[in-house]
């Protein structure tokens, strides 16, 4: 796959995971209970973020221990993964 495919398969990537937070924080919104939607919001948005971390780090060691393109590759299959999963629901 050549720089400018690759380029535009993330580009999507990164408007559908930002377009995913939303809609995942309105559901969760829309189902927690009224006394404890700002906590469980609060803690959502704190794993999000860690995962987005905790994740960034591992991607670089990952692509610099493999292969420079590794960890995007396993991204790319973390995510179907979990299309899969939500489509299943």
């Amino acid at each position: 796959m050549n720089r400018y495919r690759t380029s535009q398969a993330l580009i999507l990537a990164a408007f559908g995971l930002g377009a995913f937070f939303l809609a995942s924080m309105a559901r969760l919104n829309d189902a927690a209970p009224p006394e404890l939607k700002g906590s469980i919001s609060g803690a959502y948005y704190l794993a999000w973020r860690l995962g987005m971390s905790v994740a960034a780090v591992a991607v670089e060691a990952l692509s610099a221990r493999l292969h420079p393109g590794a960890g995007f590759v396993v991204f790319a299959g973390l995510l179907a993964v979990q299309a899969c999963v939500a489509g299943r629901r």
